[in-house]
């Protein structure tokens, strides 16, 4: 099962990976409304971010924090759980808003890992002067 524990500590992961992955369990669990995780393992929004973050270790506010903002930027919502919980929501739905919000973090860790290592460079360079 791809969404076990594993050996990789949520403190290496990225949000964009967070936001991926929970984009996998609505897709194989199904989508919950008004609860974190229904009888039969459906998801809403949140469960799906915790049910990711605890597979890895304890740090799952980080986690739930970083998604959440993420997640309310995109939608331009101050509550997730009242979009989830909308009658109208679907599954798809969910699935489709953390891929696009997942696209999104990725460009900005691209980037900011870009600076980082340019910022590497030039502090190397600049000893071997």
């Amino acid at each position: 099962h791809s969404f076990e524990k594993r050996s990789k500590r949520s403190t290496d992961m990225k949000t964009s990976e967070v936001l991926r992955q929970s984009a996998g369990i609505v897709q194989m669990f199904g989508l919950a409304k008004h609860t974190l995780e229904d009888s039969s393992g459906r998801v809403c929004i949140l469960g799906a971010i915790l049910k990711v973050s605890n597979g890895y270790d304890s740090d799952n506010e980080r986690w739930i924090y970083k998604s959440h903002a993420v997640l309310c930027e995109l939608l331009q919502v101050a509550n997730i759980p009242n979009w989830n919980n909308a009658p109208e929501r679907t599954q798809q739905e969910v699935v489709d808003l953390f891929n696009r919000a997942a696209d999104i973090v990725e460009i900005e860790e691209w980037t900011n890992e870009a600076k980082t290592d340019q910022d590497l460079l030039q502090n190397q360079l600049a000893a071997c002067e």
